[in-house]
């Protein structure tokens, strides 16, 4: 049961990230592809960590916003969680990092080889800070800004790091969440509209983003596991409502199947139309075009004739 938060929105899952999970479980991708799905793809789940650990245990109801993208001084920034509370808006940033690490003036390096890190998140939350400030300004919004950066994963050390900092790791949440349950969190007016206009400036993706390029003929058709992404194969003999994955036995409703997979075409060729014979080819022909057809129908909005029938999306990813 949820406690608190008064989400502005739901978090939708980044199309670039959705789009390389998807070809990831089709193709191999190269290298450099791979190594940015796995960034993408670790950042997330640190993200959806915190998301459902405000969402559980936070009993206090700030305006909470997920994976917030700007532009300020025509230099783009994301967030990965804004609070807004009373008299403060909390800057979250949430690292999913493993391994030992020292931290040296304000910046992070590896343990024993002293490498210093890629991605520094210590310079990143004092520039987000600065760019979110600079936009608040800009839409007239007149609170203050405080910032948190949250190691989530346990097998995260970092060593040497100065006590005023505001860090926290998984062994440390439970002082994070007393931190946020202590803030004031009568909300009025006043705070919903400076909610709105941080909607008006959401940027659903990055202006650098790069989707890598694919074909259709390219790509191997049928279903993924939800799972574990080996395919679906089989009907089961207990039921013919269901599909199987031969790998770990996981079990799925055809109508989700289908569902899942008419998602996941139309966000790889939204210039291709969504019909039962795209998707019956696109499944690699495990179910009859006719049960898709009616799955079709019953989920999606019908446009053209019978003989020309395609199907617009109604939900969304």
């Amino acid at each position: 049961m949820v406690k608190g938060l008064k989400k502005i929105e739901n978090p939708l899952k980044p199309d670039l990230l959705a789009v390389l999970e998807h070809l990831n479980s089709r193709k191999s991708l190269p290298e450099i592809e791979t190594l940015n799905y796995e960034r993408q793809s670790q950042g997330y789940i640190g993200e959806d960590k915190i998301r459902r650990l405000l969402l559980e245990h936070l009993d206090v109801k700030p305006l909470a916003l997920f994976d917030f993208r700007f532009m300020a001084n025509n230099d783009e920034c994301q967030i990965d969680c804004l609070l807004l509370f009373q008299n403060e808006c909390v800057l979250i940033e949430v690292k999913n990092y493993s391994g030992e690490y020292v931290y040296r003036d304000a910046e992070i390096f590896f343990n024993g080889s002293m490498k210093r890190l890629y991605s520094q998140p210590f310079p990143q939350v004092a520039r987000a800070k600065v760019l979110l400030g600079d936009l608040f300004r800009l839409l007239g919004i007149r609170i203050n800004i405080s910032e948190k950066i949250v190691f989530i994963n346990d097998k995260f050390y970092l060593y040497e790091v100065p006590g005023n900092l505001p860090v926290f790791y998984n062994a440390t949440l439970d002082r994070f969440l007393r931190e946020l349950n202590d803030k004031r969190c009568d909300l009025s007016d006043y705070h919903f509209k400076i909610a709105a206009k941080l909607k008006s400036v959401r940027l659903k993706n990055s202006v650098y983003e790069r989707i890598p390029e694919y074909e259709y003929d390219t790509i191997q058709k049928g279903i993924p596991c939800v799972n574990c992404s080996n395919w679906m194969t089989k009907l089961t003999d207990k039921s013919r409502k269901h599909l199987v994955c031969a790998s770990c036995d996981k079990l799925e409703t055809i109508d989700d199947a289908i569902l899942r997979m008419v998602r996941e075409y139309n966000l790889l060729f939204k210039d291709r139309k969504i019909t039962s014979a795209a998707i019956y080819d696109w499944t690699n022909s495990i179910i009859s075009q006719k049960v898709i057809r009616n799955i079709l129908i019953k989920h999606l909005n019908p446009v053209g004739t019978t003989r020309d029938r395609h199907y617009i999306i109604l939900f969304l990813r």
